[in-house]
């Protein structure tokens, strides 16, 4: 990601992912714990069908904590984000899952490689 530069076209991308890059260590600590035991886990479960044989990519996994709740749900479970700094943190979190730095808007797999898709 470039520099946040006023009237470029990439401006709210670029102020996003900035945003997100400084707010790792707070997220993990303040907010994850919320949102990862909310119900979401249920909720995802029961709407998306999913299988102890599925393979999961969760979009915008942060620091993990949905990746490593579905991982008890699924196969395989693999999670991205473009914050490398959440990235870090979820990889410390949960080093037995796989993690990868990379854009909702550009996913580095095959479109048939996962059965189900969670962005949460």
């Amino acid at each position: 990601m470039s520099e946040f530069v006023p009237g470029n076209p990439n401006d709210v991308a670029i102020h996003e992912h900035a945003a997100w890059q400084g707010a790792a260590p707070l997220y993990t600590d303040f907010i994850a714990p919320f949102t990862a035991f909310s119900g979401q886990l249920d909720i995802h479960l029961e709407t998306s069908g999913l299988s102890i044989t599925d393979r999961v990519l969760d979009v915008g996994c942060g620091p993990g904590a949905l990746a490593g709740q579905l991982s008890e749900h699924a196969r395989e479970v693999v999670g991205i984000d473009f914050a490398d700094t959440m990235i870090t943190e979820a990889n410390l979190r949960y080093p037995e899952l796989e993690f990868l730095q990379a854009d909702a808007e550009k996913i580095p797999f095959d479109q048939a490689h996962f059965d189900v898709v969670i962005v949460n």
